[in-house]
């Protein structure tokens, strides 16, 4: 089973909406199978990951497409605690 097939399976078990596990799939689809053993790997150990992705995902779509620097700047500062708390 491929590392995406094993992620779809864990997505679908979430407690992500239908409509946020298309569009979390659609843009994991977009990485190569071997760029995803990280993220696999986070997501089988600690599933809370898939929503934390997803949001960042989401959040940052939304500065992006509403050219928000504010947001974009609050997000990256969010992910920087993140990295901060894992190491």
């Amino acid at each position: 089973m491929s590392n995406l097939e094993k992620i779809k399976n864990l997505i679908l078990s979430s407690n992500l909406t239908t409509e946020e596990q298309k569009e979390f799939l659609n843009l994991l689809s977009q990485i190569q199978e071997k760029d995803l053993e990280g993220i696999l790997s986070l997501f089988e150990e600690n599933k809370d990951w898939m929503k934390k992705f997803y949001n960042n995902y989401k959040f940052k779509k939304q500065a992006f497409e509403n050219k928000d620097k504010n947001l974009w700047n609050k997000i990256l500062d969010e992910e920087k605690e993140e990295l901060e708390k894992i190491n």
